[in-house]
């Protein structure tokens, strides 16, 4: 393994690199967590995640813009009704050429009493059966990860991570999952998308995101997240490339 590097986030392009793998790793209720109550433990609530398995197209590649459809159209309503009961939440998205495949996921901090009517409003909705009707999506999977059986906040989080992070990561990519929804809820509410080409109309906002993403993340997104830090040097082990 290399030797560890100290980076001046204010000068090197790699603090880019790194803190774009951080927030995309695990790449809404609309808003985020107003304290940090909901980072000790509620005997009430727990973890659970619904899983989302999309067709690929016909070169056999992902189709991402179903990701937005569906968070979008099944998620954001979702997440709006139950927000009271939703102190952390967060999506997942990722495509590998396994058994899963292309996988949008949905993990939720609450009871099994809001979890069980969540998953219910997510299988009723029309947007969904939509999908499945014209074969875009092959399966759903409520509880599709090992189900949690502590209230722990941080049973989610990466267990080599510092406890402290452990703990208080759930809020960081809430944060970044709620300002990924939002941002394709603003973009579809300045180009309403059309019900005959709906598909098309979430890939052409996927397509936009990215170009946001490219063009303007690292300083709208990357730099800020430094400045929050304080511009402290950031140690990192192993340079990747997505």
């Amino acid at each position: 393994m290399p030797p560890d590097r100290f980076v001046n986030c204010r000068q090197s392009p790699l603090f880019a690199v790194v803190l774009a793998l951080l927030t995309l790793a695990g790449c809404a209720s609309t808003s985020p967590a107003p304290h940090l109550e909901a980072a000790t433990a509620d005997s009430a609530r727990r973890w659970h995640t619904s899983c989302f398995r999309f067709h690929l197209d016909t070169q056999q590649r992902p189709v991402w813009a179903l990701d937005l459809l569906l968070a979008d159209r099944v998620l954001a309503p979702a997440l709006e009704t139950y927000r009271a009961d939703i102190p952390l939440w967060r999506v997942h998205r990722r495509y590998a050429d396994d058994a899963a495949g292309h996988q949008f996921s949905v993990l939720m901090y609450t009871s099994d009493i809001s979890y069980r009517e969540i998953t219910q409003a997510f299988d009723r909705h029309p947007a969904l059966r939509a999908l499945q009707d014209n074969g875009r999506l092959r399966q759903v999977q409520h509880g599709c990860r090992a189900e949690q059986s502590t209230a722990a906040v941080e049973a989610t989080s990466d267990p080599a991570w510092d406890p402290a992070i452990q703990r208080t990561w759930p809020h960081f990519i809430m944060g970044v999952s709620a300002s990924w929804l939002a941002l394709i809820q603003d973009l579809a509410t300045q180009t309403p998308p059309e019900e005959a080409r709906l598909l098309d109309a979430y890939a052409d906002i996927d397509t936009r995101i990215s170009e946001l993403w490219a063009g303007q993340g690292q300083h709208a997104y990357l730099h800020h997240l430094s400045g929050v830090y304080g511009y402290k040097p950031l140690r990192i082990q192993t340079l990747m490339q997505y």
